[in-house]
């Protein structure tokens, strides 16, 4: 047998805890945004609550820089 192959069958399991929980978060971090897209309809990056907002979709898009004239 090949010497790593001895040496990995006696080797011992260690649980990096760090990384496991930073895994856990990025879990859960997924499934609350999926939930809250899914509560608000759409992405939830505008303030009017309808979830359609993104580039150009706000006040400042208006002629202006929707400022009063």
């Amino acid at each position: 047998m090949c010497t790593v192959f001895k040496a990995a069958v006696t080797a011992v399991l260690v649980v990096d805890h760090f990384h496991l929980l930073q895994l856990a978060n990025a879990v859960i971090d997924e499934v609350r945004c999926r939930l809250t897209a899914q509560i608000r309809g759409g992405r939830g990056r505008s303030g009017d609550g309808n979830g359609t907002g993104g580039a150009g979709s706000g006040p400042s898009s208006a002629p202006g820089g929707g400022r009063p004239a």
